[in-house]
């Protein structure tokens, strides 16, 4: 197997000391490079290497994001581990108790991810190609399991950037599991990402003995064409519990035949766009300074009356005390023969209001929304809503092309293990749009003559069948020719 990822390109990532002496005995690149496919892709791993992906500080970093993506999704915010303190007489930093400390999350994270979500696949979508016998079997393998697991699957792009399912055979029949991205340090083939030649997949699980106490066992798997290996993660290093790969794939024949079949790596991914970028990463610092506005204005309100105290006759020793104290406890001590005076400082409150509207604003700017919140959405024209919903329009397209390059990857490893020819089929989505209906109404019965009535009918915004609702219309229309030909046959007094 040839391959574009060298070993100077592997040579960039942090853990490059921890690798670097099993190549550096070969002087000639091309032997590196071969050196590097053999003992990564082409067969069982080295644990030199297995050790450098481990601890390689930028996939701790990058799945450590991740994480925050799905703690964001379930309104998990930095804001909720904000704590308050004053400083003491000695400068010390102390958390104080005394002080209301909200913390105000909000869940524009969750809001947007279903917002894109339901905007591009909430409507079921259509899957054609030019065969429609092969269309059927489409069909019925994206069922409606399927297509829920590629919806979460979806959801999980975009909160990691790219998701992961490993496909496997269970009873003979061919399924798909989410794995968890943080799980996950692919090694790709080429820049663009588009093949791997080999995974890691690092989790933990519990076990339990027979007294009930639970031990953490951390579990490494990596993959490559050749097959999997499994290890035990613990202080004596990794631990290998087969020595032989095991098969990608094992299913029964008809005739009850065990096969063992090693495929091309069992994985699949789905990205939220091609820089892998997850929605968190646009909208994180907008996000967690509207929550810092909004816990920080809550806490003014109950905490801070209308006045300032000021006394004379006591020094503070520190300025950063002094500070601190003064916007804690609005209390100032002064130098002087003593004396206490109150000074009014009122809250700008508008002022505030006016960081958190534009804080907003810029936050679905950001993250490629619709503020539903609008308050001229609703009176909006067609085209004015067109406009409002350019940018997410945009932003689910690109991962609409993710998702049919997901679903034609994923029939394909289907074909291959259920000894298939494949053909390229389309996906059609069924995008949400959003319409002015009486607009739309009025619209689509001024072109009544000009048009056809199944462009009108399909068209109409309270129509989900077009089919169904012109078979009620031909009915409707037999029934009253039916009832005028009745009338035609009564005497006229009748």
């Amino acid at each position: 197997m040839t391959t574009d990822f060298s070993f100077s390109q592997f040579a960039t990532m942090q853990h490059v000391q921890n690798y670097k002496p099993i190549f550096e005995q070969y002087s000639d690149i091309q032997e590196q490079n071969k050196c590097l496919q053999e003992v990564a892709f082409k067969g069982k791993p080295n644990k030199k290497f297995l050790y450098a992906l481990l601890n390689d500080s930028q996939n701790i970093e990058k799945h450590e994001f991740m994480q925050k993506g799905l703690e964001y999704y379930l309104n998990n915010n930095e804001i909720n581990a904000q704590k308050r303190f004053f400083y003491g007489r000695q400068g010390q930093e102390i958390e104080c108790d005394r002080l209301s400390n909200n913390h105000l999350a909000h869940p524009f994270m969750h809001k947007m991810v279903m917002q894109k979500l339901n905007y591009l696949i909430g409507k079921a979508y259509s899957i054609t190609s030019d065969n429609e016998q092969y269309t059927d079997l489409l069909n019925a393998f994206f069922d409606d399991s399927i297509r829920l697991q590629i919806k979460n699957v979806a959801k999980d792009s975009l909160l990691y950037g790219i998701a992961w399912v490993q496909c496997y055979v269970e009873n003979n029949t061919f399924k798909i599991k989410r794995i968890p991205s943080t799980q996950i340090t692919p090694i790709w083939k080429d820049l663009e990402h588009s093949e791997l030649i080999g995974l890691m997949r690092c989790y933990q699980i519990s076990e339990y003995d027979n007294d009930g106490k639970e031990t953490i066992i951390k579990r490494v798997e990596y993959y490559n064409e050749q097959g999997s290996w499994l290890y035990r993660l613990d202080n004596d290093g990794l631990i290998e519990e087969n020595e032989e790969p095991s098969p990608i794939i094992q299913y029964q024949t008809s005739d009850g035949v065990q096969v063992d079949e090693v495929q091309k790596i069992p994985f699949l991914w789905l990205k939220y766009n091609d820089e892998e970028a997850s929605l968190l990463q646009f909208i994180k610092p907008l996000l967690d300074d509207y929550d810092r506005a909004t816990s920080l204005l809550s806490n003014l309100l109950a905490d801070s009356p209308n006045s300032l105290k000021v006394v004379k006759g006591y020094s503070a020793q520190n300025v950063e005390e002094f500070v601190h104290n003064l916007a804690t406890f609005n209390v100032a001590f002064v130098d002087s023969d003593g004396e206490l005076d109150i000074k009014a400082t009122p809250l700008d409150i508008n002022a505030q209001i006016a960081h958190l509207e534009r804080l907003r604003k810029d936050l679905y700017e950001a993250g490629s929304c619709v503020d539903t919140q609008s308050n001229d959405l609703g009176n909006a024209s067609g085209e004015a809503l067109k406009f409002r919903y350019a940018d997410l329009d945009i932003d689910v397209k690109e991962l609409g092309i993710h998702i049919k390059h997901f679903m034609q990857s994923l029939y394909k490893f289907y074909a291959d293990w259920n000894k298939q020819d494949y053909q390229d089929f389309e996906v059609v989505f069924n995008q949400d749009v959003v319409i002015n209906e009486s607009e739309t109404v009025n619209n689509l019965k001024a072109s009544v003559g000009l048009i056809s009535n199944e462009t009108i009918v399909a068209n109409h915004p309270y129509v989900n069948d077009v089919a169904a609702e012109l078979e009620l219309i031909e009915k409707e229309k037999e029934a009253t020719f039916d009832l005028i030909n009745q009338n035609d046959q009564f005497p006229q007094n009748q």
